[in-house]
This record gives structure tokens, sequence and C-alpha cells, in this order.
């Protein structure tokens, strides 16, 4: 996909995160290469954590994310806090960043909590002194060292970064462990000799620098790149499609254009299974679901038929013998989510009471339609079939409600907005409290009594 349009949910989530003052806008600005974010010496500048959609060389398509400082006394700081800790959910890598001489530097809860989620934490520390030389920090950015290291992983021998004062450039060599992915050659030091001492906090090598400079945007980005595990950048590389179709075959999406279809264009889930198509050399056939049994009316049936969820039944009772039937939904959770446990989550409806509680989550605001999928179609199918006495509770965003154990059921959408962290943090936290869980496909799929007869996976 070209990086350009990368939709946000699939690009690589950065966080930094650290105290008040630290200079994470500063460092924002340094890896936009242009003034962004607001920067201030007043503690509490940065409000609300800001997102910025960029391209990082090595990394492709990132979404920086430029968080509130820690140990805001302002009257707003604990809520100013309270809404940094819930970028949590939804970061890839963090950056811990910290001053040179502070002695508030830590913040042993969110630490905890990354470590928790297997996030790779590259933490800096800011030699930056306002009463310094720009000659100053380069000397001190030649003296650093740096390396990098996993959360719950066994260090790694210090990288080191060279600075070179007539091209105000640096680099940072660091050697490839197992979890690291290949090193961009071209970002590279000629002297490979790791050094530096091993920082004891959380099992850790800082990089020290000055963020301010031109020259800790490539420091930043390679040691990014060498802490990335390849698992990470696997999941994140992997197309909506992997494993579905094949060069040359046919694909028949079928989307309704009913009042829930937005006027003038197509969702982000049809519009980014086209592109896909299209760069895989597959051939997409686009119908409704008026037209679906003419589409399919040729010599040649189509290989896969991907339809919305809410047309799921009447799709799948049209559907040509001996073709793979599956949804843009369903999609998503296997790219996302974890699709077995999601059909779990959705057999698990059987067992459901009266009075029994379902949250609805949806991973981004909408005005709802009148033929809501989330507020509509699932709650009227599941009085249809479980229990007419059912109780539903909508949540949008990123928030969910402080009382989550009390739920029966926990409905999560496509999240074709969000990345596959937001959906991964949503799964760990339903698995820690026993509560059934499942989305919006895989849950219409039972509803409609074909769950073990659509496509989960791809066939075989």
């Amino acid at each position: 996909m070209n990086q350009s349009t990368t939709p946000r949910g699939n690009r690589l989530h950065i966080a930094i995160f650290g105290q008040t003052n630290v200079g994470k806008s500063t460092l924002i600005n340094t890896l936009c290469d242009q003034d962004v974010a607001l920067t201030s010496h007043i503690p509490g500048t940065t409000t609300d954590p800001i997102k910025h959609a960029i391209e990082l060389g090595p990394l492709g398509p990132c979404v920086l994310i430029d968080t509130a400082g820690f140990g805001d006394i302002g009257p707003l700081g604990a809520e100013r806090e309270a809404r940094s800790r819930r970028m949590l959910a939804e970061t890839d890598l963090a950056i811990w960043l910290t001053r040179q001489g502070s002695t508030k530097n830590d913040e042993p809860y969110l630490l905890q909590q990354l470590a928790n989620r297997n996030v790779p934490i590259l933490r800096i520390v800011n030699i930056i002194d306002t009463a310094s030389t720009a000659s100053t920090a380069q000397n001190k950015l030649s003296q650093s060292t740096a390396a990098i290291a996993k959360p719950s992983a066994a260090p790694t021998p210090a990288a080191k970064i060279v600075a070179t004062e007539s091209t105000d450039t640096a680099t940072l060599s660091a050697p490839e462990t197992e979890n690291s992915s290949p090193i961009d050659e071209s970002l590279l030091s000629e002297d490979q000799t790791p050094s530096g001492n091993l920082d004891g906090k959380n099992g850790m090598h800082p990089v020290r620098l000055d963020v301010s400079q031109p020259s800790a945007r490539a420091v930043v980005i390679r040691a990014i790149a060498a802490i990335l595990p390849q698992a990470k950048r696997r999941a994140l590389d992997r197309g909506l499609l992997e494993g579905w179709v094949n060069q040359g075959e046919t694909v028949c999406l079928v989307m309704p254009q009913d009042k829930g279809a937005p006027h003038g264009r197509l969702i982000l889930p049809q519009s980014q299974t086209i592109q896909e198509l299209l760069q895989r050399g597959a051939i997409a056939i686009c119908t409704t679901p008026d037209t679906f049994t003419a589409t399919c009316q040729t010599e040649r049936p189509p290989d896969l038929v991907i339809c919305d969820s809410s047309v799921l039944k009447e799709i799948y009772a049209q559907q040509p013998s001996g073709v793979p039937l599956t949804t843009f939904s369903i999609l998503f959770a296997a790219q996302k989510g974890d699709i077995q446990y999601f059909a779990a989550g959705a057999r698990a409806m059987a067992d459901l009471k009266p009075g029994a509680r379902i949250l609805i989550a949806e991973a981004c605001s909408h005005a709802p339609a009148e033929e809501d999928i989330g507020r509509v179609k699932i709650p009227a199918l599941l009085r249809q079939r479980i229990q007419p006495d059912l109780q539903f509770d909508i949540c949008a965003g990123s928030d969910l409600p402080p009382d989550l154990e009390e739920y029966d059921l926990f409905i999560q959408c496509g999240a074709c907005m969000r990345n596959r962290a937001f959906v991964q943090d949503r799964i760990l936290r339903t698995k820690a409290l026993g509560l059934p869980m499942t989305n919006y496909g895989v849950a219409i799929a039972w509803l409609s009594g074909i769950l073990d007869l659509v496509c989960l996976e791809p066939p075989q």
C-alpha cells in the first residue's frame, strides 16, 4: 500500500511518554523535521495526546503520539495524565524520555503496563542544557552511548552513537539480536564497535542526546528500527487478504448501499480491500445484495466472496456452491485480533441469561444511522434469538466503562480505523476478566446460524 495513503490503523504507532518539560514535543518536531507541536518551558503545554501521521524512512508510515507530561501539578494535571495513559492501548513502541539531571524521571505504573503488554521501550535521556552552545551539545553527543532493549528481555550489547561535526549527522550502530529487525545499512556508521555501560534501571540502555538537534532524528529512527521485533513488523505488514487470494483470482465484494452507507464514498474496509486486491493482481468485482445473484451467473464463479456483515445471511443463501464466503469484519478480526477467541466469544452468547449486560464497543465516533449494525441490527438479532430481556450499552472511541467486569458480553466493531495494538489491548483486558469478547462479523455469523459455514481463516 502506498505510504502516503496508508490508513492510520496500519501504521506503526510510536508514543512518547515522560515527565513534563523533558522535551517530548521538541522530539516530535525533530522527528517530523518541522514545528508541528507547540513547545514551551511552561509545564503542561501539551494538554491532550496529539497524533501526527508521518513517514520515517526505513520505518515506513508511522503515527507519532505526543502525550501530556506526568508530574503536572496544575488543576487538570490528573486528567491529562489519565489521557496519556489511555494511549497505552494504541502503542506499538514507546519512547520514554527523561531529562539529564532530573530527579523525577520515572513513572513506574506506566512502565510496568508497557512491559505487561510486551511493548518495546526506547529510553532517551535528553542532555540539552539551555545554557550550552550547539558545540557543547555536539561534544556531549559524540561522547554518549546508546543501546536498546525490549521489556522482559535480556540486555543486549550497547550501541554506539557517532557524531560528525562537519556534517552535523549522527548515526547509531547496534548488533542485531533475535528480536531485532534487519538494519538499514544507509543509517549505519563505519564504526561498528559496541560501547557504553549498562544503565541498570529497568534493564535498558538509554540513548543520550540533545533531542532538539537535527542529528537526533537519524539516531532515534535507527534505534527504533533496531528494537522493533520482527513479529511486530510482520503484523504491521500483514495485509487483510494475506493467504486469502492469489494473483489472477476473482473476488466478489458485496457492498450494500442502504441508509447506513455513506453518501459519495466507500467505507474504509471496502476501499482498503479493493486497493489490496488490485495490488495483489486479483480481479475485484463490486456488487450489491440485489445484483449478487446476477453477478455470479457466469461460466466461472468467483474464487472468494466478501460481504458486509449486515447482509451475511442473505448472501449465504445465494452463495454459489463451493465458493468460500467471509465478511469485511471477519477479515479485520483476523488481521488485528484473535479470530478463534472471537468465535468462542460468539458461541458464548448462547449462555446469556435474562437481564444480561452487553457492551457494544465502537472504535470511532460516528453519527448513528437508522440501520446501524452495532446499535440496531445486532441488539435486535440477540433479542430475537437469545433473550428479549437484555441490556445494551454503547461506548465509542478509546474509553471503556470503569465497571467492565459487570458485563456479560463484549462486542467490538471491526476497528478498521484503529491499529492492532488497540484491539489486542481489549483482548488482554477481557481475558483478564473472563469476559467473552467477539466482533460484529463473527457475532452476526453465529446469530445467523452459519458461523461454522463461513470462512474465519483462509481456506486451505
